[in-house]
């Protein structure tokens, strides 16, 4: 089954099909069937008695398509993110005394760029050390510090 807001399978036992309903309510959602061709069906709680193990399933849920599709701080956060994550490389590299020299994070072939790092590090042994950060925001809150009505 493929629970949102993650694209990668997880198996998930349930004892019984109430159990499965009330799962599936978590999420605020509706269990599809992913057909062969991609596209998907929706499985009433009716027919949730009759699910197959060998197929495979994911919880649609509108709230989370809405979380994945809002891009909006994305790459603030990713750069901070970036910057610490490569910060604490060189602390760690510096607190076990492991010379160091950090290279072009940008590597280029021909002048034209064809992979990026957040940090490339050639140690004294020789050994590159490439770092790749993966982070997402999966929410964001909105403090509001008043509120005004007319």
């Amino acid at each position: 089954m493929i629970l949102p807001p993650s694209k990668d399978l997880e198996i998930v036992h349930c004892e019984d099909t109430d159990s499965l309903v009330n799962f599936v309510k978590t999420y605020k959602g509706t269990l599809c069937a992913i057909r062969p061709d991609g596209s998907s069906e929706i499985v009433p709680p009716a027919k949730y008695c009759e699910i197959s193990p060998s197929t495979l399933y994911k919880v649609v849920s509108p709230f989370f398509g809405a979380m994945s599709d809002e891009r909006l701080h994305r790459q603030i956060a990713d750069k901070a993110f970036e910057q610490k994550s490569r910060e604490a490389m060189i602390h760690y590299l510096d607190e076990h005394q492991l010379p160091f020299h950090e290279l072009d994070r940008i590597i280029k072939v021909d002048g034209k760029p064809i992979a990026e790092w957040e940090g490339v590090f050639q140690l004294a042994s020789g050994n590159i050390w490439f770092l790749e950060c993966k982070h997402c925001v999966s929410i964001v809150f909105f403090h509001f510090s008043h509120l005004t009505t007319t």
